[in-house]
């Protein structure tokens, strides 16, 4: 349970462990070391669990070790007015992806008919599906994909086109910003059902752009380092052991230093403790990666925002993903005891080079007449 909901606990465990008997024993995990949408193996590892029941928010990444079933809260949705909304935004735009937070996934299914009846058939409405309640666990890195028509963010999947706009049905947070970052060639709208608006597409491209801007000056600041520490931010989410290997790799072949910590929830107290880490990469789900840096004393960066600080030749497309499993090595990493050239440095303001795993500065002169 997550802190919030732990007033509920007694009651839904009782209730469970009536209906199940004597043969089969409850434990309640709360305060869990990670992020409360990550399914918590830890905690469970402890009373040797043989599955987790996992109540709230989630954000569906796939288990380790112990299958997993999801109880997602039942957010009220009034179906008419979202359905308004829907209507005159497909009136709009030729291809509209409905996501939406998993508490209001029990009103889809009657939100999407009272649609239909009112959007033509071909209008390019797609309304994403929840992935499924129950999860096994998975030794692969990335859950598999039945083909390349079908995408998947949040707990939630659908198939088609990449969309031009995007209705989202929910609060603001960690899994509309996910979504947000990821598809943001795509016009995102917010539909709030507490107090029935919308937020409106300019807002949605602003704050993309003032994250992605700031972001972008935590990557330059990552080339400076020398030392990186890596932090664990998640012990449950499938390819995470594979994650850390590939930044360690990544951080070597930028001829710097690397350590792997793991703390629990990172905070900046606990981080403050390694004062010789110029920079931090956060492993963690996609809904945690993202972490306000205004008060940590270093960095903390995505695994995607260190694949382009430390891989030679990298260049940002635009494109971006917070999810760790969507980074990969190169085909033909660099020997990271070959000299490169000097590089221009935003921070520093001058022309450096780190291969020795130590900065250097280099005065460049001009042809000059001496006469």
């Amino acid at each position: 349970f997550p802190d919030n909901l732990l007033a509920d606990s007694v009651a839904v465990t009782s209730a469970l462990q009536s209906a199940c008997g004597p043969g089969v024993r409850f434990f309640i995990m709360a305060d869990t070391t990670f992020g409360s949408c990550c399914v918590d193996e830890v905690a469970a590892a402890h009373v040797n669990a043989d599955c987790v029941v996992h109540y709230g928010p989630a954000c569906l990444s796939p288990v380790t070790n112990l299958p997993a079933y999801f109880v997602f809260l039942r957010t009220p949705l009034d179906i008419n007015t979202c359905g308004e909304v829907v209507a005159d935004l497909v009136a709009k735009d030729e291809r509209l992806l409905v996501l939406y937070d998993l508490e209001y996934a029990h009103a889809i299914p009657e939100l999407r008919e009272t649609v239909r009846q009112e959007a033509p058939e071909n209008s390019g409405l797609t309304f994403a599906e929840i992935i499924g309640r129950e999860l096994n666990p998975c030794k692969c890195d990335k859950e598999p994909i039945l083909d390349n028509d079908e995408h998947s963010i949040g707990g939630l999947k659908w198939k088609g086109s990449t969309p031009t706009k995007i209705l989202w049905i929910g609060k603001e947070g960690p899994a509309l910003i996910n979504v947000m970052l990821t598809y943001n060639s795509a016009a995102t709208v917010r539909y709030d059902p507490a107090s029935g608006e919308q937020t409106s597409i300019f807002y949605s491209q602003y704050l993309i752009f003032n994250i992605e801007f700031s972001r972008y000056y935590l990557i330059e600041r990552a080339k400076d380092a020398n030392i990186v520490g890596i932090v664990v931010g998640t012990l449950g989410v499938a390819g995470y052991k594979q994650a850390i290997q590939n930044v360690k790799q990544m951080v070597k072949s930028a001829g710097k230093k690397s350590y792997t910590l793991a703390v629990g929830k990172p905070n900046p107290a606990k981080l403050a403790n390694f004062p010789e880490c110029d920079v931090f990469v956060l492993i963690a789900c996609p809904q945690t990666a993202l972490v306000d840096n205004k008060e940590f004393f270093a960095p903390l960066l995505t695994t995607f925002e260190a694949q382009l600080a430390f891989v030679r030749g990298k260049q940002w497309t635009g494109s971006y993903s917070l999810d760790f499993r969507d980074v990969q090595l190169p085909a033909d990493p660099q020997d990271s005891t070959t000299e490169e050239e000097p590089r221009f440095s935003f921070i520093s303001g001058g022309y450096v080079s780190s291969r020795t795993g130590e900065t250097k500065r280099f005065l460049l002169f001009s042809q000059v007449n001496l006469h």
